[in-house]
Parts: structure tokens; sequence; C-alpha cells
């Protein structure tokens, strides 16, 4: 399902070397998918747990990196947008790091059906508010946590408008890490030398292509970052992760908080 417009974010989709300090934080958009299926087990653990594991992991990463020893940089600004039918922004703010490091990560209290397209506009709107004022910053990061088939609307129109957004950095990135065993034929044997999914990657699971379709280019800067840390990711991977494994979900978060950084603050 990756067709034109994809060509087009692969072509020209900026250099995504801006560095996230305090003057220029770099924004990432949690869409946190709490259906009721979040409750099977992978790996022995619940999805909904796994992923709360995943988010404070990542609120950690970020805080050692923002620890200036006798303050906090805020080198990060999130946003959590969980959703089921519903699609809620948690306290309709954007928190910088030092308030999640206080406040801790929201809750993930588990509903009914999922609507991925409502999720996808408070995205949206959310970036429309904010991208005035963060033109010199990181590009933007969306990332969006899911385990199954959206029920609502079609989301991919406003994923694709999204990816279409842009700052001096670059467009605006979207992240899927789709949280299913049933992806592949065949296992990873060895998660640290996985390369990646690419435009030919196959899969097992019709929905994980829709996924596929409203990833963004994995940029040079990332991959090299996550590289930095023992795994093997190549070019011309997409910003999209198998949850078949808590390992993989985990890497798609040290993904996710590898925007680049500086370590001097001005």
């Amino acid at each position: 399902m990756i067709g034109g417009f994809q060509n087009m974010l692969n072509e020209n989709h900026g250099k995504y070397e801006a560095a996230a300090n305090s003057a220029t934080p770099a924004l990432i958009i949690y869409l946190i998918d709490v259906s009721r299926s979040m409750e099977i087990l992978i790996g022995g653990k619940p999805r909904v747990d796994v992923v709360s594991d995943g988010l404070y992991a990542a609120r950690d990463k970020m805080l050692a990196v923002s620890n200036k020893g006798t303050y906090i940089a805020n080198r990060y600004r999130i946003a959590y947008i969980l959703y089921s039918e519903k699609a809620i922004w948690i306290k309709d703010k954007v928190f910088t790091i030092a308030e999640i490091g206080l406040s801790g990560v929201p809750p993930l209290d588990l509903r009914a059906e999922t609507d991925t397209y409502l999720a996808f506009i408070q995205a949206r709107n959310i970036l429309k508010a904010e991208l005035p004022n963060i033109r010199r910053h990181p590009a933007p990061l969306v990332c969006h946590i899911t385990d199954g088939k959206f029920t609502g609307r079609d989301p991919i129109p406003v994923a694709e408008e999204i990816m279409s957004m842009k700052v001096n950095d670059g467009n605006v990135l979207i992240q899927n890490i789709f949280i299913s065993d049933n992806l592949f034929s065949n296992p990873i044997p060895d998660i640290k030398r996985w390369k990646g999914i690419t435009k030919q990657t196959k899969f097992t699971n019709q929905y994980a292509e829709t996924l596929r379709s409203i990833s963004s280019p994995l940029p040079d800067s990332y991959r090299e970052i996550a590289n930095a840390v023992g795994y093997n990711l190549e070019r011309g991977s997409l910003m999209m992760f198998p949850g078949i494994s808590i390992e993989l979900i985990k890497l798609g978060f040290v993904v996710a908080t590898s925007t680049p950084r500086t370590t001097i603050e001005k």
C-alpha cells in the first residue's frame, strides 16, 4: 500500500538533525490504543502493561538525557492521547519532560472498541496549533501504539495530512508500534540483528499493510542513535515496529526518543 505519497516522503523528508534543547524542545505525541483487546498477553504480560512499561522507560530515558544535575532541561514536550471509541487528550495539555517526571505516565484504563481516526484527528489538531511556534525545533513525532484494526472511519487520509506537515527540520514523523503475534510467517531469530521493516517486507496480517502505508521513513539520525545501542536497522527501513515480542516493543520506544540533542544548554 506504499504508493506515490510515501515515495515523495522518501525523496524529500528532511535531514532531521535539529537539536532538542530547552530553546527548541522536541514534541512527541503518543497515540495509545486502550481498547479491550489490550488485555491479551504477550510474553506473559498484558499488552497494556507492556505499553505502560515502555512509556515509563521512554520517560526515564528522556529525563536522563535532560538531567543537568540541579535542574531538568526541557528538551522534550509530550502529549498523550488515549483512544478507543473516543480520543482523550490527557488534561488537554502538552507536558514538559520535567512535568512528566513529577506526575508520571497517565494510567491506561481500557475501554471498548477502537476508533483510530479520532486519535489522528486529535493529533492533527495539536500539530496545527503547535507548528507556527516550533519551526526551528526538531520535526514533531507521532508515536502510534495499537494492537488491532480500526472500527471507525479510515485514518489514512488524516495520517497522510499529518505527514505532509513540516517544519524546517523536515516533515512530521509518524511511527507505528503494532502489537501482534501474527505479522510474519517466520520468527525473527535475533532482534539485535534485525534490519527493520521496509517496503519489501512480507506480512501475514492485512492491517500491517495499512500501518506500513502511514509509517514515515526512518531518518538516518534516528537510525544511527538506535544502532549505537546495539541494533542493526538498515537504511531505507520505516518507522514501524512489529510488537511480536516485548523486546521489539521496547525498540520502538527507543527509536521514538532518539531525537538529536545537544549537550550544552544556552
